[in-house]
Parts: C-alpha cells; sequence; structure tokens
C-alpha cells in the first residue's frame, strides 16, 4: 500500500483562490489518504462433483460460460434405470400383496363378528369362536405385514428414482465455469470434481487492516472502490471483520463485496484501490497559505487580536500548509495578514 500526502480542504471561502476572513486551525486537522490495493474474488465457488460411479455422456458447459437450468452435466444411467424399472415392479407386487392381505383381513373379521354373534345366541361352540378369532388375528397380521413391504418397495424405488436423477449434474443457475474437468466418453468416480464454478454476481476483497483503516472504512456510507487502469468505479459493502488479527502487523482480516455488474467484468483477480482519509499521525492542523507569513526562515501567523504567533510549517499542498499543531493555542483564531500596499 502507498501512503499519498492529501490536505484537507475545507470552507467555500477558498474557491477560485478567495482566502476567508477568519481561520479555526483546530477545526482544520490534517489528513492523509490511506491507498489500500488488492484484487476482486468470487464471493463463493462450488466443485460440482459426482455422487455414482458412471460414465460422462455429455457437458453442456465449457470454461467461462455461465450456468442455466439444463444439466450442466449428463452421466450414463442405463444401469440405474434398470434398478428403477425393477424397484417399479417390486411395488407393483407389493401393492397386490397388500390388497389381497388386505381383503382376507376385512373378509375374517366379518367371520369373527358372526360367530361371535352365534356364540351369544348359543347357537355355535366356543371353539369355533376361537378358531375364527385366531384366524382374524393372523389375518390382521399378515395385512400388517404386507403393507410394511409395500412400504419398502416404494422406499426403494424412490431411492432408485433418486439415483437416475443424480445422473443429472445441475449447476446454480448463473454460477461461471471456472475449470472443466469432464469430458463426454470419460469414467467419473463417484465424489470426483467435474466442473467448478464460481458466483461472480458478488466480488469479494480481501485486504488486512489496521484498527484505524477499519474505523475509517465503517465511517463511511459506502466503500469507494476504483478499478485501476479502467474506467470504473463501483460502490462497495464492508461486509466482515474477523474478530482474530496477526500479532506481529496488528491487522484484522477485512472482507468488502462489490457487485460483479458494477466491475468492469464480474471476474475474480481485477485489481482495485481504495483511497481513505485518516488523521494525521503528527496532529497538523491546515491554515491557507494567506494566514502564513514567511520572512528569513521564520513563519508566522496573526490571531484576530492582532498577536504574532511563530509556526513551524511542515509541508504545503492545495493551497493550504500543514502546521505543528503545538505552535497553535487551544481555541485560537487566526486573521489573515494585510496584502502589500493595503491601508
Amino acid at each position: 500500500m502507498t501512503r499519498l500526502l492529501a490536505l484537507m480542504v475545507a470552507g467555500a471561502a477558498l474557491v477560485a483562490g478567495e482566502a476567508p476572513e477568519r481561520w479555526a486551525p483546530h477545526d482544520h486537522p490534517a489528513v492523509v489518504t490511506q491507498r489500500l490495493s488488492g484484487y476482486t474474488r468470487p464471493k463463493r465457488v462450488l466443485d460440482l462433483a459426482a455422487e455414482v460411479a458412471a460414465r460422462v455422456v455429455t457437458v453442456a458447459l465449457d470454461e467461462g460460460q455461465a450456468a442455466g437450468d439444463e444439466p450442466a452435466i449428463v452421466l450414463d444411467d442405463a444401469l440405474a434405470r434398470l434398478d428403477e424399472v425393477r424397484a417399479g415392479a417390486d411395488l407393483a407386487l407389493a401393492i397386490a400383496e397388500r390388497d389381497a392381505a388386505e381383503r382376507e383381513r376385512a373378509f375374517r373379521a366379518d367371520e369373527l363378528e358372526r360367530a361371535a354373534t352365534l356364540a351369544e345366541r348359543e347357537a355355535s361352540s366356543a371353539a369355533i369362536l376361537d378358531a375364527a378369532r385366531s384366524a382374524a388375528d393372523q389375518a390382521r397380521h399378515r395385512a400388517a405385514a404386507a403393507e410394511a413391504r409395500r412400504f419398502q418397495a416404494e422406499a426403494a424405488l424412490e431411492r432408485a428414482q433418486e439415483i437416475v436423477a443424480r445422473h443429472r449434474l445441475h449447476a446454480p443457475a448463473g454460477w461461471i465455469v471456472i475449470r472443466r474437468l469432464a469430458e463426454p466418453g470419460m469414467l467419473a468416480a463417484s465424489g470426483a470434481t467435474l466442473l467448478a464454478l464460481a458466483d461472480c454476481a458478488t466480488l469479494a476483497i480481501e485486504l488486512r487492516l489496521s484498527e484505524e483503516e477499519i474505523a475509517a472504512l465503517r465511517a463511511l456510507p459506502s466503500v469507494p472502490v476504483r478499478f485501476p487502469g479502467r474506467d470504473a468505479t463501483a460502490s462497495g459493502r464492508l461486509a466482515r471483520v474477523d474478530v482474530a488479527f496477526d500479532e506481529h502487523t496488528r491487522k484484522r482480516l477485512v472482507e468488502i463485496e462489490v457487485r460483479g455488474a458494477d466491475a468492469p467484468e464480474p471476474s475474480g483477480g481485477l485489481p482495485i484501490a481504495i483511497e481513505l482519509a485518516l488523521a494525521d499521525a503528527t496532529g497538523a492542523l491546515l491554515v491557507p497559505e494567506a494566514f502564513v507569513r514567511a520572512a528569513y526562515e521564520r513563519a508566522s501567523v496573526r490571531t484576530e487580536a492582532g498577536d504574532e504567533l511563530t509556526v513551524l510549517p511542515l509541508r504545503r499542498a492545495d493551497g493550504m500548509i500543514a502546521i505543528a499543531p503545538t505552535d497553535l493555542p487551544a481555541g485560537v483564531v487566526l486573521a489573515p495578514w494585510p496584502r502589500a500596499g493595503a491601508p
């Protein structure tokens, strides 16, 4: 990072070279402009990986292209579809067995009700009632078991359908391919990355800053981001300030976000520059040149009361002179020196 000196020019009276009639130097502390440099990176990245081992059939995206709604990669699902057909047949059989068991359960329940009615009228023996009750219990258990098998078969079909679906790999819409690692015909292993994508709708800028610089960033309504070498600027947002800090530099990691649409291009690796106005470490105060008189290597200013104060000029820029703060008493108000030849 490069430090650039900038003296804060304040007051409309300084416009067009006009000096104000009075000046309160303690209201105009000198500042320096801190130039921060860094690079953009995609806010988020994603490795699109195969969840099943299969041969690659098609790869719809190349590097630099944005993903859409269609599958980015299609894997050979022939074996998976055979498993899906078999699971569907197993489910159909389980449903038929469940329906048959349910009909038997209903029939045995009716028989038990008739046997109980006859037993109450003493028109049937207790043995017949017990046999009907046992048959009804067995039919109920068989119906419950058939329902459980149907549930298992349905879950197996859903699993087979899910495996078929996982042979079509979808990338988040709008994400850009940064690496293509798959080609049609290759065998993709389970867990192997086939495409690497980045979300460039939001770009992140990471900087390590001091507490003074972080405080200056937080005081801004938005972070002005420039792109050196390109006629583009963006309004950034302070997204994150790490709690941890570097014990040697005493700096913390800061993340600034900008919209990819505001950058020269939605891409990582773009150089950026951010300028922050920081208080001058010397505590110097700004005084217009018209308020400072230099004679024989001695500089002085004049108070409103007419007293002359000797001052030490530190530097000069943009019509302003930075004065050492110890030379100017607190609350002092200065008046410009009379122009030569003035009455």
